[in-house]
């Protein structure tokens, strides 16, 4: 999902296709999930490559790119991650997974700031080098603390190229951002009279807080002339809301930790507001929860899940050290502590 051009196809030998049906259940089905996943960013990955042409920035851009005189990030190990876009960044991983903990190991660095996982909203404490470790189904994949990420809104679309009715907007929080969706009429000159832009805000506060769907500007033409919103905001804690300049409801799941804000229908020529009165609070990570996933499918003694599970239970001070003389499988060991010091707020 996470490449500049997604092709299955890559000889012309009849037994190397890519195609996911050449594969067995497990992968069959995660090359399913990404391959809609890659369709549904469209709307993302369009506005990046109209900053690509417009201003030069490629979509895949090095870890280097930003910091060119951390010379760790020219190591080999840590030549994989890199940022997809504004929002994003990647960290694949390319080792076999361990067949005692089902997971397998990257190693990247992460930039300062806060990162959010965007497949569990797990928060990381970036300016270090990590170990992360997944399962067949994930990869590392990063929001910025303020990240907004515009994906198609209904799956009924998602064979569809045309700019999309229904917009599902993800936020990651714990900074101001702002984001510019970017739209054309198919087939349309690259002329700047023929691009629609809508410029979407967070402004972030634990006090007060709003998320900004600005009026769209340009050639309306190229866009639906209404709009349904989804604005989901990540990792964050149940909080009140309103919606100024149209209708709409939302709802918290708390299992998720996902604050989803559902905004009807209503002209992309006005300006939708989403005031959060009281603010916005990073949420929890569910450091106990997701220890018992990965003890779970590990194919370990369940008295040392037991123990490993009670240990990360209690949330001691020493919890890692303990964890670190009680595991017994590496891979094991150290997707737990990934998770015991993913946001240590130091």
């Amino acid at each position: 999902a996470s490449t500049p051009i997604s092709r299955l196809h890559s000889t012309s030998n009849a037994f190397s296709g890519k195609e996911p049906w050449n594969f067995g259940p497990e992968a069959r089905e995660v090359m399913n999930r990404f391959i809609r996943l890659r369709h549904a960013m469209i709307p993302y990955l369009y506005s990046m490559n109209h900053d690509a042409h417009t201003e030069g920035r490629p979509l895949i851009r090095p870890l280097y790119w930003y910091e060119p005189d951390n010379h760790r990030l020219y190591r080999e190990e840590l030549r994989n991650a890199y940022y997809f876009g504004t929002e994003l960044l990647v960290a694949p991983v390319t080792e076999r997974r361990d067949p005692t903990a089902q997971m397998a190991k990257t190693t990247s660095w992460l930039p300062e700031g806060i990162w959010f996982d965007v497949f569990t909203g797990f928060a990381y404490r970036g300016g270090r080098v990590l170990n992360f470790y997944r399962p067949l189904g994930s990869i590392p994949v990063f929001a910025k603390a303020g990240g907004i990420v515009p994906l198609q809104g209904k799956r009924e679309s998602w064979n569809d190229v045309s700019n999309p009715e229904a917009v599902s907007v993800h936020v990651y929080p714990g900074a101001d951002s702002s984001f510019t969706l970017w739209e054309d009429e198919d087939q349309a000159e690259d002329a700047a009279e023929n691009w629609a832009r809508t410029d979407l805000a967070l402004h972030w506060g634990e006090k007060a807080a709003s998320f900004v769907i600005g009026a769209a500007q340009g050639n309306l033409a190229a866009i639906p002339a209404k709009r349904e919103w989804k604005v989901c905001i990540h990792a964050v804690r149940d909080a009140q809301f309103r919606i100024q300049g149209a209708a709409g409801t939302g709802w918290y799941d708390a299992s998720r930790r996902e604050l989803t804000v559902l905004v009807e229908h209503s002209s992309v020529t006005g300006e939708i507001c989403i005031e959060f009165p009281e603010g916005l609070c990073i949420s929890e990570n569910p450091v106990s929860e997701s220890a018992d996933a990965i003890l779970m499918q590990a194919q370990i003694a369940y008295d040392e899940k037991t123990v490993l599970s009670e240990i990360i239970a209690r949330e001691k001070t020493h919890a890692a050290g303990e964890v670190w003389a009680a595991a017994t499988n590496e891979t094991v060991r150290g997707a737990l502590l990934e998770l015991l010091t993913a946001y240590d707020k130091e």
